[in-house]
């Protein structure tokens, strides 16, 4: 499977697979995401990963939850998810799959909604204890409920492709003693693209990766996985985006464009317009 030419739209019909990603921070311009890329999905073999850490936190303060978010020794950020906050994102991405299937059935493409928990789609090592940063010092953090992805169940995935149906799968894995944890949602599309050799979408509220965010003039059109280091310091959704795009390509996915889920036609963009970032191998 040949990576995509720069700019060409002559792949599309051609067989190739799709694994895109669509973030949580997206959920006003859902409808116009859906419908854009619903005419493709007809035709080509699409896995759709989501998110909705936005909506969760909305809803988790709403109840009176309060949500911890941490930096790793790594300098990674996350959420710390409780029992309870995992309750929440349990609920709150069943709700926005659902949401993406109903689009998906409303512009005539057969989809079923799933967690990475059903067929065993995705299994991952829980994080109970945390090594983070705080004011400076070191410390653990015990009790949370997200998780490392170990493993992706691709035939599971190509038998629902092979009888024309797209999988719309939430970021919700299930953990060694059978529980359900939070994944990232860009690193489980990347594990999915890898597991089936596909190409990889992430959906942002950006143009793609900025040299000196936020001039549009430094935008990186092209990039390699290798490069990739000059940005190793690069934080929030970015850097994860990053992390999970040099996974992806080391784990066996073809190519990942980063770009812009808020513009008019955001799929047309991603094949074929300028405001992306291309990495390749």
């Amino acid at each position: 499977m040949a990576p995509w030419p720069a700019s060409d739209l002559n792949w599309i019909g051609v067989g190739k697979m799709l694994v895109l990603k669509i973030g949580g921070s997206l959920s006003e311009n859902l409808t116009n995401v859906v419908a854009d890329l619903a005419s493709l999905a007809q035709n080509e073999q699409i896995i759709i990963v989501h998110g909705g850490a936005a909506r969760t936190t909305a809803v988790a303060e709403k109840m009176g939850i309060p949500q911890k978010f941490v930096t790793s020794a790594s300098g990674v950020q996350s959420r710390f998810t409780s029992k309870e906050t995992m309750g929440i994102f349990v609920m709150v991405l069943s709700q926005i799959n659902k949401e993406i299937v109903a689009l998906l059935q409303k512009n005539g493409v057969n989809a079923v909604g799933l967690t990475g928990i059903d067929a065993g789609i995705v299994r991952a090592k829980r994080k109970d204890v945390l090594k983070i940063v705080e004011n400076g010092k070191e410390k653990l953090l015990r009790g949370d409920y997200s998780g490392k992805i170990e493993s992706v169940n691709g035939q599971a995935i190509s038998l629902l492709l092979q009888v024309g149906v797209t999988p719309v799968v939430a970021p919700i894995a299930l953990s060694e003693e059978f529980e359900p944890v939070n994944v990232d949602g860009d690193r489980l599309a990347g594990a999915i693209a890898a597991e089936l050799g596909a190409s990889l979408i992430i959906f942002t509220d950006v143009n793609g990766l900025y040299e000196k965010f936020p001039d549009e003039n430094s935008l990186v059109k092209q990039i390699s996985a290798g490069e990739l280091k000059k940005f190793k310091n690069l934080k929030g959704g970015m850097g994860k985006k990053l992390i999970a795009a040099k996974e992806a390509l080391e784990g066996g996915a073809v190519q990942v464009v980063i770009c812009n889920g808020k513009i008019a036609n955001p799929f047309q963009n991603a094949i074929n317009g300028e405001k992306r970032t291309i990495i390749t191998r």
